[in-house]
């Protein structure tokens, strides 16, 4: 009942896999008919996310980090944490929960990464303060490059103090 023939019961055992893998080790999953649709769906969307990321269609968001005063008042702004954020032209925002951990499952999150780096530390030079921003990164980005040297080269380009950014 869970394929016709062997090719596609051998496709959704392996999404009754992906989910099992999804949920935590040790799980057990039977397959269920919207399984394939979400793969799909999924699909789908780490094509669109590509796409995204070569058309520059991401953005960045800046939440501010602050250091606390007794009071609000006397608090004051030190910098601010990039953020990526994506507007899908059909489906709208795509919320980073859904987007980052399929960057990093695909292996998007590398170059994606670098985007979020160069364009963050470009936009923090322009700033009128000199605020630190924080970027964050992946573990795959360590493990697929050469970390120190891109973010030399990035702080070359953009003309940004290093003391300003915070990995």
């Amino acid at each position: 009942r869970n394929g016709a023939d062997a090719a596609s019961l051998l496709a959704n055992a392996g999404a009754a896999l992906f989910r099992a893998k999804a949920k935590s080790r040790g799980t057990i999953n039977l397959f269920e008919p919207e399984m394939d649709q979400q793969i799909r769906d999924r699909r789908v969307l780490h094509q669109d996310l590509s796409v995204a990321i070569k058309n520059g269609e991401l953005s960045l968001y800046y939440q501010p980090q602050a250091a606390s005063g007794e009071t609000v008042a006397t608090s004051k702004v030190t910098g601010f944490e990039a953020l990526a954020r994506w507007m899908h032209p059909l489906r709208g925002f795509v919320s980073p929960a859904d987007f980052i951990p399929l960057a990093e499952e695909s292996g998007l999150i590398v170059e994606m990464g670098e985007w979020i780096l160069r364009q963050a530390c470009r936009e923090a030079a322009s700033w009128a303060k000199p605020l630190q921003v924080a970027v964050n990164l992946s573990p795959a980005q360590f493990a697929h490059g050469d970390v120190v040297g891109l973010v030399h080269s990035i702080l070359l380009e953009t003309g940004l103090s290093p003391g300003r950014l915070e990995l």
